[in-house]
């Protein structure tokens, strides 16, 4: 097989409703021989769009609810084929100059790691029956860059450093609705001392779609379990300056971590005097309001 410049990894979860990336990548100025399509779905439902297109490696996990991301782009990184890999959320919108400035920053800089700012389209009021066809022109008029530190919207790094760091976390605590794997895998990217950048002159438009604020919606939930451990992993992981993760691509690296069962405890401590302290507040309030309609 020869060796391509670039794998672009893609993942899905059976709830993509339009596959406009697809021919977006296809279109590139970049020759095909230099790059090859990666799609990760995780359950076992594949698009008949995608059955059909012969340009796309389509990688079928079978794995059970909940959806787990790390696992999809762990298994895409072993599929690849690429010294590049771009570690792209399949809804974004990209010019066609995308992957030949990719490959250009990479050619200048071995050691670079780079993401790219991902400025979302505001959802419409009232909501459409049908989705319209994406229009990049309209989406640059209306996109909104709500978080200019989402490390899940494109990712790109040479494949030699994803595998030093072994890939990304999938200890157990990062699966499901919450999920901030994108940040823990920058941290270890910044402990390994790699040279990091957020592309200055080129967006990849999110256009809105429903079912990004659905079941699989990766916004944190603060006080959640999930998001207050994925937190606790990054913040000792900034503190340690560890480069690997508790479970990654190649399992001979996986380690338990030794704080894990004392903070769980300790967590659902905090969580019973919490509940407690809500309980009382409400007995509290419902004191007061008999207290006042006693005297009106």
């Amino acid at each position: 097989m020869t060796r391509k410049k670039i794998s672009i990894i893609m993942y899905d979860g059976g709830y993509r409703e339009r596959f406009h990336l697809i021919d977006m990548l296809a279109a590139q100025k970049l020759s095909k021989d230099l790059f090859e399509l990666i799609w990760v779905e995780h359950f076992d439902t594949i698009h008949e769009d995608l059955k059909s297109n012969p340009g796309v490696k389509i990688v079928t996990l079978n794995r059970r609810p909940p959806l787990f991301v790390s696992y999809c782009w762990n298994e895409g990184i072993r599929k690849s084929n690429g010294d590049i890999l771009v570690m792209i959320d399949a809804d974004v919108v990209v010019p066609s100059n995308f992957l030949e400035t990719v490959l250009r920053e990479h050619k200048r800089n071995s050691r670079l790691v780079m993401y790219f700012f991902r400025p979302e389209e505001p959802g419409p009021d009232p909501v459409p029956d049908q989705l319209p066809p994406v229009n990049i022109d309209f989406l640059k008029k209306v996109c909104i860059l709500n978080n200019p530190n989402n490390y899940g919207g494109c990712l790109t790094v040479r494949k030699k450093w994803m595998m030093q760091v072994n890939g990304y976390e999938q200890f157990p605590c990062f699966a499901g609705n919450v999920f901030t794997g994108g940040k823990e895998l920058y941290t270890r990217f910044k402990n390994l001392g790699l040279e990091i950048k957020w592309y200055p002159s080129m967006m990849l438009y999110h256009p809105w779609h429903p079912k990004s604020y659905g079941p699989f919606d990766h916004h944190p939930v603060k006080g959640t379990f999930h998001a207050q451990a994925q937190r606790e992993v990054i913040q000792r992981r900034e503190r340690s300056l560890g480069a690997l993760p508790y479970q990654g691509i190649d399992p001979i690296h996986n380690s338990e971590p030794d704080w894990w069962d004392e903070w769980v405890v300790e967590w659902k401590k905090q969580q019973q005097k919490a509940s407690r302290h809500e309980k009382l507040f409400i007995m509290y309030e419902k004191f007061c309001q008999l207290f006042k309609s006693l005297f009106k």
